[in-house]
C-alpha cells in the first residue's frame, strides 16, 4: 500500500482554505531543504482514469493520492524570477524570447489530456518563472469560482496567445518585435491572440509554432536579433538607471498582483526557499546510473554527479516492501534469481557528509538464470527526448551531461580530441521519403567544426557529407539542419573533427518536408 502524503511530506504552513480546496506548504521529509505545494481538491473525479490524467499532465508531480471525494496533489515548487519581473529587468534578445515561447508551448502541451478548467489554470502566466534563462512552469492548481465553466478550448488559446504575445513584446517599444522576426511568425500569434484561426488542441499550437520557428524562421531571426540587439543595446543602457528604481516598484506591484489573483503561492514560496535555505545546505549531490544487461547478470554503473567528491555509496535492491540486497561499492551486480519487478535505488554522500536524494530505476524481469529472455521496463518517467533514439557512443571523451543542456534532462557532451575524431551513431531508425536531420549545438570556442554525416542502410554507407559549423558566440546554442535526403535510411553516424572546442549536442530530430 502506498504511503499517505502526511507520511511521506512536512506540513510547514496553511497557504489557502477554501470550500473548494486546502493548498499546503510542505517539504520532503527524507530532504527537507526541497519545497512542495500540497494541494487537496474536494469534490473532484476520483477515478482512476482522471488521476492517470494527471499523472500523466503534471511533470513536477510528487504524489498523488485519492481521498473521499477529494483528491491529493504534491508538486515541486520550481525555483526562478517570474516572467514580468525577468522581461523588464533582463535584455532578453529576440532569439531568447522565440525560445521561451518555444519552451512555454512545449511544457503546456502536456495539458491536452486535462479538461479545458484545468488547463486554464496550469497555461497561467502566474505559473512562468525564469531559472538561468530557462522558462519553466509550476504547477498549482489554484480552483476559483468559474474553475468549472470553461467549456470551449478557443478561450485557452487566445490566453496562450496572449502570453506567447507578452514573451515577445513585454519591455520592448511598441510592436518592435515585429521587425525581427518572420511575418509568418508575426501572424501566428496575433491570429493566436486574437482567436482568428482555430486550433483544436495546446499539441497543434505547439507543432504549428515549431514549424515556423526550427525550420523557417531561425537562420532569419539569427541575424535580425543581432542587428535588433546592437539597435537596442544604446537604448537600454541610457534607460538602466532610471528603470532600476521603476523596475523595483513594478516588481513590487507585481507581486501585490499575483495575490489578488491567486498567485499569493508563489511569493511564499520563494520566500520560504530564502528561510528553509538558511537552515538547510542546498548544493546536495546528484546520485545518477546506468545500466547494461549481461548474459547472466545486471550491471548498474555509477555516473553520479561530480563523483571524485563521493565518499560513500548506498545501493538496495527491493522487490516490493522488502530490501533483498544492499551494497556499499562504488558500481553494482546483480543476478536476479526469479522474475518480478524491482526497485534499484542508489544514494550518494559526499566529502560534506550530505547525501543525496535516491535515484531509482524500476525493471522487470520476465525470465532469469537459465531462461536467457529478460525484459526490461523503465516506469521512471522522462521527459528527454534524446531517449527516444537509439543513441550509441562508446568513446570515453563523449558523455551525458545533466548541467548543460537545451531542452529535456541532458545534452551529449563531446570533449576535443587532438588525435582522433569523435562519432555517435543513431540506430534503428526507420525513415521513409525525404527527410532532414536538425540539432542543436553549442561550443565553448567560436573556431569553426567539421561534421561529417554517414548514412546507412543495413550496415552499408549510403551517403556521406561534410558541413561545417561556425558557432554565432561561445557557449550559445545554434540550430543546425542538415539538408541531406534520408530516404531508406535505418542508421546515422555524427562525426566531428574537433581538437579545439569542447562540443554538446541536443535536441536531435528527424523531420519531414513540409
Amino acid at each position: 500500500m502506498d504511503y499517505s502524503y502526511v507520511d511521506k511530506f512536512n506540513i510547514l504552513q496553511t497557504l489557502e482554505t477554501n470550500i473548494r480546496q486546502k493548498i499546503l506548504m510542505g517539504s520532503i521529509k527524507d530532504h527537507p531543504e526541497e519545497l512542495v505545494i500540497i494541494n487537496i481538491l474536494h469534490n473532484r473525479d476520483t477515478s482512476r482514469e482522471n488521476i492517470g490524467k494527471l499523472k500523466k499532465a503534471c511533470k513536477t508531480l510528487q504524489h498523488i493520492e485519492k481521498l473521499d471525494q477529494s483528491i491529493v496533489i504534491v508538486t515541486k515548487t520550481q525555483e526562478g524570477i517570474p516572467l514580468e519581473a525577468y522581461l523588464e529587468e533582463e535584455k532578453v534578445t529576440t532569439e531568447s524570447r522565440l525560445s521561451m515561447v518555444f519552451q512555454y508551448l512545449k511544457n503546456i502541451k502536456r495539458y491536452d489530456v486535462l479538461e479545458h478548467s484545468l488547463q486554464s489554470i496550469l497555461i497561467n502566466e502566474s505559473q512562468i518563472v525564469i531559472q538561468k534563462g530557462k522558462l519553466a512552469c509550476n504547477e498549482l492548481i489554484v480552483a476559483e469560482e468559474n474553475f468549472i465553466n470553461i467549456d470551449s478550448f478557443k478561450e485557452i488559446q487566445n490566453k496562450v496567445g496572449k502570453i506567447a504575445k507578452k514573451i515577445l513584446s513585454y519591455a520592448e517599444e511598441d510592436d518592435a518585435y515585429k521587425k525581427y522576426i518572420s511575418p509568418d511568425l508575426v501572424k501566428f500569434v496575433e491570429e493566436l491572440r486574437m482567436g482568428k484561426k482555430e486550433y483544436k488542441n495546446l499539441e497543434e499550437i505547439y507543432d504549428t509554432f515549431k514549424g515556423l520557428y526550427l525550420y523557417n524562421d531561425h537562420q532569419k531571426n539569427k541575424g535580425m536579433s543581432l542587428k535588433h540587439n546592437s539597435d537596442r543595446i544604446g537604448k537600454k543602457l541610457s534607460r538602466t538607471k532610471r528603470n532600476k528604481s521603476k523596475s523595483k516598484k513594478k516588481i513590487f506591484k507585481f507581486a501585490i498582483g499575483l495575490i489578488l489573483m491567486g498567485g499569493i503561492i508563489f511569493g511564499m514560496i520563494n520566500w520560504m526557499q530564502q528561510s528553509v535555505a538558511k537552515k538547510y545546505v542546498v548544493h546536495i549531490p546528484t546520485a545518477y546510473f546506468e545500466k547494461i544487461q549481461m548474459k547472466n547478470q545486471w550491471q548498474f554503473i555509477n555516473k553520479s554527479k561530480d563523483l571524485e567528491a563521493i565518499k560513500q555509496f548506498a545501493w538496495e535492491v527491493r522487490k516490493g516492501n522488502k530490501t533483498i540486497e544492499s551494497k556499499g561499492t562504488k558500481d553494482l551486480i546483480v543476478d536476479f534469481e526469479e522474475t518480478g519487478e524491482y526497485d534499484i535505488a542508489l544514494k550518494v554522500q559526499d566529502n560534506n557528509n550530505q547525501w543525496s536524494k535516491e535515484y531509482i530505476e524500476k525493471i522487470k524481469i520476465t525470465k532469469a538464470r537459465d531462461n536467457q529472455e529478460i525484459e526490461e521496463i523503465i516506469t521512471i518517467p522522462s521527459h528527454e527526448k534524446l531517449e527516444d533514439l537509439n543513441i550509441v557512443y562508446e568513446d570515453e571523451n563523449i558523455i551525458k551531461d545533466y548541467d548543460v543542456f537545451r531542452n529535456g534532462e541532458y545534452a551529449i557532451k563531446i570533449g576535443n580530441t587532438k588525435e582522433q575524431q569523435s562519432s555517435i551513431t543513431i540506430k534503428d531508425l526507420d525513415l521513409k521519403g525525404p527527410n532532414f536531420l536538425s540539432m542543436w549545438l553549442l561550443a565553448d570556442d567560436m573556431k569553426p567544426i567539421k561534421i561529417k554525416i554517414e548514412t546507412y542502410k543495413n550496415e552499408n554507407i549510403r551517403r556521406a557529407k561534410s558541413v561545417v559549423y561556425h558557432p554565432g558566440n561561445a557557449n550559445t546554442w545554434d540550430l543546425m539542419n542538415i539538408d541531406e535526403d534520408m530516404d531508406q535510411v535505418d542508421q546515422v553516424k555524427i562525426i566531428l573533427l574537433n581538437d579545439q572546442a569542447t562540443v554538446w549536442i541536443d535536441g536531435i530530430e528527424f523531420a519531414s518536408y513540409k
